[in-house]
C-alpha cells in the first residue's frame, strides 16, 4: 500500500513538469546551468519577493539550510525539513528588508499518524510612495503601495528513517497600485540521512509555476532549485556543544549558479552563533546571527533568532528576527 502510494505521489509530481511548465523552460534552465554563459537574466522573473529567504536561522547561515533544515522554519526552504517534527511547532518572523520595506512570516506543524502538516504565510510591505511621472518627476501627491502575500499548506512524511520528502502548494498574489495577480506554485523536496556520520542531503524545488501575463507581456516564475549537504564537525546534534557546517549550491531561473556556506555552533544546547557567506551575489556577501532557546515545562521550548545580513555600500543590512516554540 506504501508503496503504492510513493508511486502515485511520483506520478503527480512528474505530471507538475509536464503540464505546468512553460514550454521554453528547456532554454531557460540551459542558460541557468551552462556556467559557460555569463548572462544574468536579472528582473526577467515576477513574483520577486519569493526569492527572499525567511527566518533569522537560515539568513544567518549564508541561506546554506536546505538540508540543516530540521525545524518549522524549514517550511520555506524545503517542505521535506518539517518531515521530522513531533507534536506541534510554529515560528513567527519579521525582515527589515531593503529601502525601508518589510516582510513578515508566520508557519505552524501538526504531527499526525500519516506524516506531518504544515500552513505559513508570508507578506511582504512596501509601504506607501508618491507617485512620480515624467511631468512630475518631484510627485504627484498620491501615494501609491505594492504589496504582495502568499499562503501555503505543506505535507511531509518519512517513507523510512533515513529519507523525508515534502510537497508543498501555494497560492502567490502581489498588488502594484490598482494592479493585482494571483497564482498557484508547487515546491518540492528531498532529505536524506545518508548514513555516514551525520552527513544528510538535501534537494528542492521551489516556486514551480506557469507564467504570469500583464497586459500585453508574460513574465515567468522566480523558480529556484538548490541541492546541499550538512554534517556536524564537532560533537553531534543529541550533545549538548557542536558545530554544524552545511554547503549548497543554488539555481535560479534569472542568475548565474550561486553557492552558499554556513554554520552554526550550539554551546550547552541553549546557545547558538552562526555566520555564513555568499558567493556570485552582486550584493550580498557574509551574514551573522545568534539564537537562544529556552526550556519550559512539559518538553516544551521557546527560542529567538537574529540575523545581520551585509549588503553592501548602497543598501541598508537588512535585519531579521524570529521567535519559535513547540508545544
Amino acid at each position: 500500500m506504501k508503496r503504492r502510494f510513493w508511486i502515485t505521489g511520483a506520478v503527480l509530481v512528474a505530471s507538475l513538469f509536464v503540464f505546468g511548465w512553460p514550454a521554453d523552460a528547456k532554454d531557460r534552465f540551459y542558460l541557468v546551468f551552462d556556467e559557460g554563459k555569463s548572462w544574468n537574466r536579472v528582473g526577467a522573473s515576477t513574483f520577486a519577493f519569493l526569492k527572499v529567504g525567511e527566518g533569522a536561522r537560515a539568513a544567518a547561515m549564508g541561506d546554506a539550510y536546505t538540508a540543516v533544515g530540521d525545524d518549522v522554519g524549514s517550511i520555506f526552504w524545503n517542505p521535506a525539513g518539517i518531515g521530522h517534527l513531533k507534536g506541534v511547532h510554529y515560528a513567527l518572523s519579521y525582515n527589515r528588508w531593503l529601502v525601508d520595506t518589510k516582510f513578515y512570516s508566520g508557519a505552524v506543524t501538526f504531527h499526525t499518524p500519516k506524516g506531518v502538516v504544515g500552513v505559513s504565510v508570508r507578506s511582504f510591505r512596501t509601504g506607501a510612495v508618491e507617485e512620480r511621472t515624467i511631468l512630475q518627476p518631484q510627485g504627484t501627491g498620491r501615494m501609491v503601495e505594492g504589496n504582495a502575500a502568499v499562503a501555503g499548506l505543506t505535507y511531509a512524511a518519512r517513507p523510512t528513517d533515513k529519507l523525508s520528502v515534502g510537497i508543498q502548494f501555494l497560492i502567490a498574489q502581489q498588488t502594484i497600485f490598482t494592479q493585482s495577480t494571483m497564482t498557484p506554485l508547487v515546491d518540492i523536496g528531498t532529505h536524506f540521512f545518508t548514513g555516514f556520520k551525520s552527513v544528510r542531503l538535501a534537494m528542492a524545488l521551489r516556486n514551480l509555476g506557469k507564467d504570469v501575463r500583464y497586459a500585453t507581456r508574460s513574465a515567468y516564475m522566480p523558480l529556484y532549485f538548490t541541492v546541499g549537504g550538512a554534517v556536524e564537525v564537532y560533537g553531534n546534534r543529541s550533545g549538548p556543544t557542536y558545530l554544524t557546517v552545511a554547503f549548497e549550491s543554488a539555481y535560479a531561473v534569472d542568475y548565474a549558479a550561486r553557492w552558499h556556506l554556513g554554520s552554526e555552533l550550539v554551546l550547552a544546547r541553549y546557545l547558538a552563533l552562526r555566520g555564513g557567506y555568499k558567493f556570485n551575489y552582486s550584493q550580498e556577501t557574509y551574514s551573522l546571527g545568534a539564537g537562544l532557546k529556552a526550556p519550559l515545562p512539559g518538553g516544551r521550548s521557546v527560542g529567538f533568532d537574529v540575523s545581520y545580513t551585509q549588503m553592501g555600500s548602497l543598501l541598508n543590512d537588512p535585519i531579521r528576527l524570529s521567535l519559535s516554540g513547540n508545544f
